[in-house]
């Protein structure tokens, strides 16, 4: 049970680390009477996520999953991307309780 919570907290503070902003406004020496306003929309940076969950399978047990996906390079004009992706998943408690399963990869698409 104690596996679980520590998992839980660190799925949460990962979470919150990637959702912090990229690109910060570049400060100016002049003053600008109209003030910057910083977009942060989840979904005006679509380079990545990262997904963790904890949920109960039958059968099976209390699964802790955590997995993401990011865009590590994009062209110009924005037709070739390469991704990084990765999951790891683990039952913490159940009959099937056991090692943890986990994968990695890389892709590369292309627009036409």
């Amino acid at each position: 049970m104690q596996l679980s919570i520590v998992l839980v907290v660190l799925c949460i503070a990962v979470t919150a680390i990637v959702a912090l902003p990229h690109h910060l406004p570049q400060h100016t020496t002049e003053k600008s009477e109209v003030p910057v306003r910083v977009v942060r929309s989840p979904g005006d940076d679509k380079k990545g996520h990262v997904h963790a969950g904890v949920h109960e399978e039958s059968g099976k047990g209390v699964v802790v999953d955590v997995n993401g996906k990011r865009t590590v390079y994009e062209s110009d004009n924005g037709k070739s991307r390469v991704n990084v992706e990765g999951s790891w998943s683990k039952v913490v408690d159940g009959p099937q309780r056991g090692k943890p399963q986990h994968s990695a990869g890389a892709s590369w698409d292309f627009d036409f």
